[in-house]
């Protein structure tokens, strides 16, 4: 399934991608025992003069700490938005690690202090002044339980993404710095000249670096403006913009992939968003994106007006037929606005005269909320190997099936396929997450399915 456009970025793939995530895991495991060691190599007081399990724990909490210390340092490129690691892991899947890592690490710092106080025969830090690099501590772990408690629960604490966008930097770089100077004051170690103080010193100045490059990236994208060129409705409460380049110059994307937008508008705040491109890289020049109704924001983007700038970041994510040549076979199960990616990769496949067997199922609440019907027949009429289901939950329609995309539903639509068919899945969470299981009750290899979720 190849496309023929010079300009998609390479993504890597099969073995070299292998390769890639090999050397980056080994650079990982060298990373934590290096850290692991300095508990060792470099022992303080507390640890020298201490024997048995006291020695033990103290020994285990340093190592603890340190773990915890690299694995937080690296939450800054986990959601740094790198295209590299794009290219490796797909942006989605670092978000979740980034989500991931942060309870590894409140479950590692939160058994740390424990282990410390336990062979000094205590449970609480003393309330004196010679103890302030342990209160830093302390704070750390507070204000990590708070961030993980204002993400975990975002819609329900702060409701206004920007507001809460600006809290979780604010708060991670909060933690970075006590965690910097929580390590380089808490033990002896640290304190004096020497490979670990170094070590920590050099590793805080590179997360400073490295946000100060994350930010000039997004900020060359100001450089390059696009410019609305239209603005059309796509079926009930959904709007497809159309972009042009201002300097001519235009992005390189796969079909399927999505970019991060800010618009300078009049109405609009200028807050980037996540949005699929669903236009095709095969149609060079333009971009479109298609944006659905759900929220305050999205609410008033029916107040664009063509003309607008428009600041494109990207592209990310590794969700297109592109990057899988070998199967002969593609299923697209779409839910709602989640048809996006496979319309790009329709048009790809429509332009490219792809004579892979590809079946479409698009759930709607009604046909109210289709939009390019028209094209799609036409798609059909481009591709002789194409079949386009409609699925249809709210109301009964002329055409397609009613009723929602259960099991028993899923094993009579794709009774024809077979097992190692490639599955893209786009939509609601909810939904994405229940097929998903039908699918792999069904017999469909879970590594076949590729998923894309409403959201980071």
């Amino acid at each position: 399934m190849a496309i023929n456009n010079p300009k998609s970025p390479s993504l890597k793939t099969g073995r070299y991608r292998r390769l890639i995530i090999g050397i980056l895991m080994v650079a990982l495991a060298v990373l934590l025992c290096g850290a692991a060691s300095i508990a060792f190599f470099f022992e303080s007081p507390s640890i020298m003069y201490n024997f048995g399990w006291d020695k033990i724990m103290l020994r285990t909490a340093k190592v603890i700490g340190l773990l915890a210390a690299v694995l937080l340092l690296l939450q800054v490129p986990l959601a740094g938005r790198f295209k590299f690691l794009d290219r490796i892991f797909s942006l989605p899947g670092l978000y979740k690690l980034h989500r991931m890592n942060a309870y590894i690490i409140l479950l590692l710092i939160t058994i740390h202090p424990f282990l410390v106080t336990i062979p000094e025969d205590r449970l609480m830090i003393p309330f004196e002044g010679r103890y302030w690099p342990e209160w830093i501590g302390a704070g750390l772990l507070l204000t990590v339980l708070i961030q993980i408690i204002l993400s975990r629960w975002r819609n329900k604490l702060i409701k206004s993404y920007p507001h809460w966008l600006l809290v979780h930097r604010v708060l991670g770089w909060s933690i970075l710095a006590l965690l910097v100077i929580h390590i380089l004051y808490v033990s002896e170690t640290f304190e004096f000249e020497g490979l670990p103080r170094a070590a920590i010193i050099i590793a805080a100045v590179a997360m400073v670096i490295l946000w100060l490059f994350i930010r000039s990236q997004r900020l060359l994208t100001k450089q390059h403006p696009y410019e609305v060129t239209r603005i059309v409705t796509a079926g009930k409460d959904a709007q497809a913009i159309d972009l042009k380049p201002v300097h001519g110059k235009t992005l390189g994307y796969l079909p399927g992939q999505f970019a991060f937008f800010s618009f300078k508008s009049r109405q609009l705040s200028a807050e980037w968003h996540p949005f699929t491109l669903s236009s095709t890289p095969t149609r060079p020049n333009n971009l479109q994106i298609t944006i659905r109704s759900c929220g305050d924001w999205t609410d008033q983007v029916k107040t664009i007006e063509t003309g607008d700038l428009v600041y494109v970041h990207g592209p990310f994510g590794r969700f297109s037929h592109v990057l899988d040549s070998e199967s002969k076979e593609v299923i697209m199960i779409a839910g709602g606005i989640g048809i996006t990616p496979m319309l790009s990769m329709l048009r790809a496949l429509a332009d490219n005269k792809d004579q892979h067997h590809v079946t479409l199922l698009w759930s709607n609440r009604s046909a109210q909320y289709e939009f390019n019907p028209d094209e799609l027949e036409t798609i059909s009429d481009q591709l002789p190997n194409f079949k386009y289901i409609p699925v249809f939950t709210n109301k009964q329609e002329p055409k397609g099936e009613f009723g929602r995309l259960d099991l028993i539903r899923l094993k009579t639509l794709l009774a024809e396929s077979a097992r190692n068919t490639l599955i893209f899945l786009c939509g609601p969470p909810p939904m994405i997450r229940q097929v998903r299981r039908h699918l792999i009750t069904l017999g469909f290899p879970a590594g076949n399915i590729k998923e894309e979720l409403f959201g980071l």
